[in-house]
């Protein structure tokens, strides 16, 4: 059996995290130039964070954002980023030199992406026959749902949103050989829940 010795620091991981983010006005008032804000503009001013922005409209009353974040980055830091580089920007525009509420206090958000938990669910479900380890007695695949605790709950979810979270995650060995079978995912798994309430 081949073995591939690592260093846990060299592992990667792939993610996709993206995020839409709408907020408006405050007082819904209407400023004409917010609708001139450009794409390449609000890309400039979101380099510095790491925010990538991948889709962009805006009109005298919303902006309406689509971003891609890093794995660390929060969605409440992340729009608080993108509303005060445009709320600076509109302020530069207008004219103002004090402080004032020109974006409203809130904002809609909410991670997206182009699967559907369906097709996820199909996708995993052919795995095992299609990388052939569907008829191994031991298929190196561990499979659990985990509930929130009361105090998992409190600690992901503010007094004013809702959050909702799935993961999936593939562990896997060079060329798929090795012994990462189910007993090693479960406790891999069990480390990292207990890892999680330290």
């Amino acid at each position: 059996m081949f073995l591939q010795p690592y260093i846990p620091h060299e592992l990667k991981f792939a993610y996709c995290y993206r995020l839409f983010l709408r907020f408006r006005t405050f007082k819904i008032r209407e400023y004409a130039c917010l609708a001139s804000l450009g794409r390449a503009d609000l890309r400039k001013l979101l380099d510095p964070y790491s925010i990538r922005l991948l889709e962009f409209s805006s009109d005298p009353t919303d902006v309406l954002t689509t971003v891609s974040l890093q794995p660390e980055e929060s969605i409440s830091s992340c729009a608080s980023k993108v509303k005060g580089r445009v709320s600076k920007w509109l302020r530069d525009e207008l004219g103002f030199q004090e402080r004032m509420d020109l974006l409203s206090r809130g904002y809609f958000a909410c991670t997206i992406g182009r699967s559907r938990r369906q097709q996820i669910e199909r996708y995993l479900s052919l795995q095992s026959e299609h990388h052939g380890y569907s008829n191994r007695v031991l298929p190196p695949v561990f499979d659990m749902h985990y509930e929130l605790t009361p105090s998992d709950l409190e600690r992901v979810t503010a007094n004013h949103c809702s959050v909702t979270a799935q993961f999936h995650i593939v562990l896997a060995t060079t060329l798929r050989q090795g012994v990462l079978g189910s007993k090693e995912g479960e406790a891999i798994a069990n480390v990292w829940r207990k890892l999680e309430s330290e």
